[in-house]
C-alpha cells in the first residue's frame, strides 16, 4: 500500500486549476463540520485548516465562530482564494505549518491528507496543538451508485493518468490507524451525504478544477467534447447534472 502522495508533486500540481477550484469544488454538508467540532467547549476555537486551497473548508469553519489559520503551499491557490472575516490565509506546508508550538485547538484537513508525507505531518500536528487538541481529516468522496456518477468517474478514468491513485486518496493511509499509531484517542468516523447540482458550464469548471485531467491541446478538446455529451445524455429539465457525495470524515483528540 502507498504510504501517501507526496511524491506526486502536491504543492504546484494544483496552479493552473486554482480558479476552477475556487469556483467549482463542491463545498462539505453542515453535519460534517457539527461533528468536527462535537464537544469543544473552548469560547473561541482557532483551527489550523491546512492544505487550505482557495479556502473553501476555511470559510465554513469560521462561519461557526473559529479563528481560522487557513495554510497552503501553492501561492496561486492562495491567490484565489476569497477574503472572509475570520480566515487568515498563510504559505505553509503539512510539514512545516510556521506556526508556534500548542497555538491551535483544531487541525483540519480537506480533501488532502493524502497528499501529506504523512509521518512529519503527524508529528507537526502534534507540536501546534494545545491539549486538549484535536484533528480531523475529511474526504468528499464521489458515489458511483447511479449512472450519472458512474459515466462521469467512467471518463476521469479515460482522461486522467493518475485518476486510479489519486482517487482513491482516503484509502491511501487509513486514517483511523494513522491517528491511533500516533497517539491519537476517541477516534471516530462520520459519514454524510451531500449533493452538488452544476449546469454545462459548472460540469466543465468540475472537471477543470482536477489536477490529473488535461488542461490544453488535443486531449483537452476530446475531454470538453465529451462532457457536452455527458451533460446532454444526462441533465434534467433544468439543465443541470447533479453529483452525489459521501462525505468521510475521521478525527482523533489528543491529551
Amino acid at each position: 500500500m502507498i504510504g501517501d502522495l507526496s511524491s506526486y508533486r502536491p504543492k504546484d500540481r494544483f496552479s493552473k486549476n486554482a480558479q476552477a477550484y475556487a469556483r467549482w469544488r463542491p463545498s462539505y454538508p453542515p453535519q460534517a463540520l457539527t461533528f468536527i467540532l462535537e464537544d469543544l467547549h473552548a469560547d473561541r476555537l482557532t483551527i489550523a485548516d491546512v492544505g487550505a486551497g482557495t479556502g473553501i473548508s476555511s470559510r465554513l469553519l469560521a462561519e461557526r465562530g473559529a479563528d481560522v489559520i487557513a495554510i497552503d503551499p501553492n501561492a496561486e491557490m492562495l491567490h484565489a482564494a476569497e477574503e472572509r472575516c475570520g480566515v487568515r490565509y498563510q504559505h505553509g506546508s503539512a510539514e512545516e505549518t510556521m506556526l508556534p508550538s500548542a497555538s491551535v485547538d483544531i487541525v483540519t484537513a480537506f480533501q488532502a491528507f493524502h497528499w501529506f508525507a504523512r509521518d512529519t505531518a503527524m508529528a507537526e500536528f502534534k507540536r501546534i496543538l494545545k491539549r486538549p487538541g484535536r484533528v480531523a481529516f475529511v474526504w468528499n468522496n464521489r458515489e458511483q451508485s447511479n449512472p450519472f456518477d458512474a459515466a462521469f468517474a467512467a471518463l476521469m478514468q479515460t482522461f486522467g493518468e493518475e485518476a486510479a491513485i489519486i482517487d482513491r486518496g482516503s484509502s491511501v493511509a487509513p486514517p483511523q490507524e494513522t491517528l491511533a499509531a500516533h497517539g491519537f484517542k476517541a477516534i471516530q468516523r462520520g459519514v454524510f451525504t451531500h449533493v452538488q447540482s452544476l449546469d454545462r458550464d459548472g460540469l466543465v469548471g468540475r472537471a477543470q478544477s482536477t489536477s490529473y485531467l488535461p488542461q490544453e491541446g488535443v486531449e483537452y478538446d476530446r475531454l470538453i467534447a465529451e462532457l457536452a455529451r455527458l451533460h446532454e445524455r444526462f441533465a434534467d429539465t433544468h439543465g443541470r447534472v447533479h453529483f452525489s457525495y459521501r462525505t468521510v470524515v475521521h478525527r482523533g483528540d489528543l491529551y
